[in-house]
């Protein structure tokens, strides 16, 4: 996955409460399987545990 990509997942999932929306996940995630998603969100929950998730909003993805 390259880097932008990632780092997009990161912050959508972020960005909505620790889980890919069904939105992103179709349009642009379509390539990952439905455990691969359930992992990624376990992943990026454990490591942003704790953080605040107002900071996460102010980022936009990147095009």
């Amino acid at each position: 996955m390259p880097d932008r990509l990632a780092q997009n997942l990161i912050l959508f999932i972020r960005q909505n409460n620790g889980k890919l929306s069904k939105r992103k996940r179709e349009k642009d995630f379509s390539a990952l399987t439905d455990d691969e998603v359930y992992a990624l969100e376990g992943i990026v929950q454990n490591v942003f545990d704790g953080f605040d998730m107002d900071s996460s909003r102010m980022i936009e993805p990147i095009e």
